[in-house]
């Protein structure tokens, strides 16, 4: 009995936890890439985030800092609707970031599988008020 249930907890603690270190595997060998580059781009400018070393270095705090209890995202996960990543679940991720010294906003997905893994970033910009 209770064969085929989904438990709508997902994601759990221990599952953020080894998205976060996939991301930065994938962040410490290249493999990234903006889901949307405009959107990103937007993003980096309004961090003064010129060039591909301070973007890159940028991405890794955020990866660095995030914790599963910073975890915004939808329970389960939400899907991308990106041309790059159709479908692809999405990791969204909220907190207090000491490297950019203010609140900030961070979400990713991780596309393909086994060597072929790579993380679309969608975006990293600080935590906004939402309207209500």
């Amino acid at each position: 009995m209770g064969e085929g249930i989904v438990s709508t907890k997902r994601p759990s603690h221990r599952e953020l936890t080894r998205k976060l270190r996939a991301a930065g595997r994938l962040l410490d060998s290249g493999c990234w890439a903006p889901a949307d580059p405009s959107k990103l781009a937007a993003d980096f400018d309004e961090l003064g985030l010129f060039t591909g070393e301070e973007q890159e270095a940028a991405l890794r705090a955020a990866v660095a800092e995030g914790e599963p209890e910073d975890y915004v995202g939808g329970r389960p996960p939400e899907r991308s609707y990106e041309p790059a990543t159709p479908g692809a679940e999405l990791w969204a991720f909220a907190w207090r970031s000491h490297y950019f010294g203010r609140g900030m906003y961070f979400k990713f997905s991780i596309w393909g599988s086994g060597a072929v893994q790579r993380l679309f970033v969608y975006p990293l910009h600080p935590l906004r008020k939402r309207a209500r």
